[in-house]
């Protein structure tokens, strides 16, 4: 049975995208997500001819939550291909409005959900397997209204390369894949309404792309933006507020 890549977020946007194109690809899948009737539904048929897919409903703001799901799902493989920490959430608020629930929530999801599941998936990491986190050009650059979001990010990318020098003697890599807008149901929108955004697709063919590579080869961080959209807090070329 060969080692499976585990993807947090699959049944939507960047993640349902992931599981299409790691699936294309020939690697074997573990879906975990929070909404039950998506997670049922992300094993089409579409999917499942490309590739072996598990599910497991988990919740990665609740370590109990994770520890289960890693239980249910993972139990059979003696190893894991690799991971892609997708699961995250977002809401711009200016710093004083922003409630400790809403404050926890984000802080819960984006980083100490990513913590939750790379305790589970790490043990599972063998020689040359591939963590990717999706992460967000709010790791790098401030932006008012955003305090939650940018701390969440921000020590995102703090965890990754402290978590980069423990696992390199593993033989096992870690890319940070730091994205502008993209046009999927972030903050409660739908696909289509971002113009000038990246597509999920996009983002998962770059998550394809760096699981083709060579065992040797380490891509640590990737920055991507659509071409007239923005990446930071100004667009190339043009003057395109994030939405």
């Amino acid at each position: 049975m060969k080692p499976p890549v585990l993807i947090t977020g699959a049944t939507r946007g960047i993640g349902r995208s992931c599981a299409l194109s790691l699936a294309r690809a020939g690697f074997d899948l573990v879906l975990w997500a929070r909404n039950r009737p998506e997670l049922g539904a992300s094993r089409t048929p579409r999917l499942r001819a490309r590739a072996r897919v598990v599910v497991a409903q988990v919740d990665v703001r609740d370590s109990e939550s994770v520890r289960g799901a890693g239980a249910r799902s993972l139990a059979e493989f003696e190893a894991l291909r690799g991971l892609v920490v997708n699961a995250g959430i977002g809401e711009w608020r200016r710093f004083m409005e922003v409630e400790p629930r809403e404050w926890n929530d984000i802080i819960g999801t984006n980083l100490t959900g990513a913590y939750h599941c790379l305790q589970v998936a790490v043990p599972l990491l063998r020689q040359a397997a591939q963590i990717v986190a999706i992460g967000s050009d709010s790791s790098h650059f401030p932006f008012a209204d955003r305090a939650a979001y940018c701390a969440s990010k921000w020590g995102l990318r703090g965890l990754l390369e402290s978590l980069r020098l423990e696992l390199r003697p593993r033989g096992v890599r870690l890319t940070h894949l730091m994205v502008g807008r993209v046009d999927t149901y972030f903050r409660h929108r739908q696909p289509g309404q971002r113009p000038n955004a990246l597509q999920a697709d996009d983002v998962a063919a770059l998550v394809a792309t760096v699981f083709a590579l060579p065992a040797h080869c380490e891509l640590r961080e990737l920055e991507a933006a659509a071409l007239n959209g923005s990446f930071g807090p100004y667009a190339e070329g043009s003057m395109v507020k994030e939405g």
